[in-house]
Order: C-alpha cells, then structure tokens, then sequence
C-alpha cells in the first residue's frame, strides 16, 4: 500500500499532530508499506523523528517555500510529486483550525487524484469563527473524507457546530501523548 501524508502548516513544525502521524507511519514501515511524507515547514532544521523515519525508507518532500505568483504552481507541482505514484490513501494531519484546509492546489490535487482521503483535525478552538463562504468549503470538504479524526468527542460537535453541518464520518480517537 501507498501512503502519502500531508501536514499542514500551523504554530510550531513539530507538535501533538505530527507525532501522531510519525507514529501511524512508523508502522506502516514497518507492515512493509510506502509512505510519502509532506511535512510542514520547519525554518531552523528537520525533527529528529522525521529524519528516522526517511533512514527507514519514507519519502520526505518538502513544501516549496514560495510568495508570489509562483506560489500556486509551485503548490501544484509539489503535490503531483508527492501523489506520483497515486497513493492508496492519504492523510492530512490539520494541527491546526480549518483554515489550514483551503490551500487550493491541495483541493484541486485530491479532486483530481479521486483516492480516499482522512484528515485530522487536533485543534478546533470553541471561540473560532469561519466565514460562510469558507463554512461551505470546509464542510464539503470534511464531508468528501473517508474519516475525521479528532483526539475528542468535543472537538467533533465544535466543529459541527462551526460548520453547521452533521460530518457522519468523524471518529474519535483519544491522542495518547
């Protein structure tokens, strides 16, 4: 099987999320599967586990770090190398709310590919506020997943209520760090 994750920029570069996923895809290494990683942007230098886990045979691709009007394209050719071979599953670990979630080459490269998709949602601040116009994007996009994780059974209802939208495929798995 391919895996391809993706992690989504927010706060820090290594934080609760991404030892979820490092840990999800140290056994996927280790049951003999293909893992692709797309970490976040880490300015000073790679995490220790992320380093491991490319000593152990994970692809590791950078996001381009780029402004302007490459930035687009740079996105989009960043996400066909990550998605070349067509992955099996992917998983995007959203550490953070849900604007993390409309990086539009990310939305065009998932439609476009047609595979199974799960995303993670850690945070889901009880205060926050989404615009309508990207309520609609959010939930669609949520509501499109396999699953949504949360690491809470309150962070599920916060986001549907957020959203105003029931997301029938959310499941709850506590975080055990």
């Amino acid at each position: 099987m391919r895996i391809a994750i993706i992690s989504t920029p927010a706060i820090a570069s290594w934080g609760g999320s991404e030892v979820l996923w490092a840990a999800m895809a140290e056994e996927a290494l280790s049951a003999g599967h293909n893992v692709a990683v797309s970490p976040r942007h880490d300015l000073y230098h790679p995490p220790e586990r992320l380093l491991a886990l490319e000593k152990r045979g994970a692809t590791i691709l950078s996001k381009p770090i780029s402004t302007g009007t490459t930035a687009a394209l740079d996105q989009r050719a960043h996400y066909r190398q990550l998605f070349d071979p067509k992955p099996d599953v992917v998983l995007i670990s959203n550490g953070g709310g849900y604007e993390e979630l409309f990086d539009q080459s990310l939305l065009d490269a998932l439609e476009e590919l047609s595979v199974p998709y799960v995303v993670t949602c850690q945070l889901i601040n009880e205060a926050g506020f989404i615009k309508e116009k990207e309520r609609e994007a959010a939930a669609k996009f949520l509501r499109r997943a396999r699953h949504i994780v949360y690491p809470a059974r309150r962070n599920h209802i916060t986001a549907e209520r957020h959203l105003a939208k029931a997301l029938p495929g959310a499941v709850v798995l506590h975080s055990p760090a």
